[in-house]
């Protein structure tokens, strides 16, 4: 598996006289079978075929915090609650707990935040930010993208905060 850093590395190591070489010499006990795999969070942003290019790493991380967050905060607030003490607001029971003791509470929320993630929230995602996620997105985009998850984390942060102290969930 080969990774480059730039579309010119990619066409100058395609092009160079070794590697010609080598695929000529593969090609006679081989048949000629390439496969591009994903790579970490590879499924969910974008690859330019033409150039190998991909969505830079800090623009997959800043996306992943943004939903991680919120769905993490809203599970634990939620379900994690009522699988555990029960969800009480400022000392007043609303929901009894199951009880559930915390590693198997934890793991239960890993295990629907992970499916949530990976098969609706990633995809959805990646398909409404993908002016920004593009490998090719311009400096103008890349600033407003930045700019706007951004303010994404500060809202969640906000939201998340305000249901804390209002009601000491």
């Amino acid at each position: 598996m080969l990774a480059f850093e730039t579309g010119e590395d990619l066409s100058r190591w395609r092009d160079s006289p070794e590697r010609i070489r080598g695929v000529n010499r593969i090609r006679k006990i081989a048949p000629d079978v390439a496969k591009v795999l994903p790579w970490g969070f590879g499924r969910w942003f974008a690859v330019d075929a033409a150039t190998g290019e991909r969505t830079p790493a800090w623009k997959q991380a800043m996306v992943v915090l943004a939903v991680l967050y919120g769905l993490v905060s809203v599970l634990d607030i939620t379900l994690g609650n009522y699988l555990g003490a029960g969800i009480a607001v400022r000392g007043d029971t609303w929901v009894p707990g199951l009880g559930t003791q915390l590693p198997i509470v934890v793991f239960a929320l890993n295990l629907i935040g992970t499916a949530l993630l990976t098969w609706v929230l990633m995809p959805v995602t990646t398909r409404v930010m993908q002016w920004w996620l593009r490998p090719d997105a311009s400096l103008a985009r890349t600033l407003q993208g930045t700019a706007l998850i951004i303010v994404i984390y500060a809202v969640e942060i906000a939201i998340f905060v305000a249901i804390y102290n209002s009601y000491r969930i």
